[in-house]
């Protein structure tokens, strides 16, 4: 049976945002998914760009980056046209196939992050699928959280689409 997801919820406060999604992909796939740079590169960023230079040392202290390039189709921001935009952070937890916690942060390629976020994720197995609870935060203004809710949720729907691939 193809991997297909379901949006199980959104949860927002002013400063956190809280996704929860079901995969219908066994728990060690959808954490292979998060840590293997092929892999990765194959899901990561909202529709309309494509993760490159992904580079991902998964252990705690170990850092990871990755490079969103621009494609003709940004249809997650159609309202503006976006340059390359880079990532970065450090993992501060790695608990195979079970949560990764991480900083995540905007680098303007100046070696400064205007500022960063901590990202939790949890993996939890409930019938053969895998339920992921994501928390980021927090988050300096409202509409910074409410951007990120936007490219995430279209970073898992592309997740799911690559589940049903692999």
């Amino acid at each position: 049976m193809p991997a297909t997801l379901s949006s199980l919820s959104t949860q927002t406060s002013t400063h956190m945002l809280q996704i929860s999604r079901l995969f219908d992909a066994p728990r060690e796939l959808v954490f292979e998914a998060f840590t293997n740079p092929a892999m990765l590169a194959q899901w990561m960023g909202p529709r309309g760009f494509t993760a490159m230079d992904v580079q991902n040392d998964v252990r705690p202290g170990g850092n990871w980056s990755l490079r969103l390039h621009k494609t003709a189709d940004q249809t997650a921001c159609e309202s503006r046209v976006l340059p390359d935009m880079w990532q970065r952070g450090t993992y501060l937890e790695v608990a195979p196939p079970e949560r990764l916690v991480f900083t995540f942060g905007w680098d303007q390629r100046s070696g400064v992050i205007d500022y960063e976020t901590t990202i939790s994720i949890t993996f939890r197995e409930m019938e053969g699928k895998t339920v992921m609870d994501f928390e980021q935060g927090p988050f300096q203004t409202v509409e910074h959280r409410d951007g990120h809710n936007v490219g995430w949720s279209s970073s898992f729907d592309r997740l799911t689409e690559f589940l049903a691939r692999s």
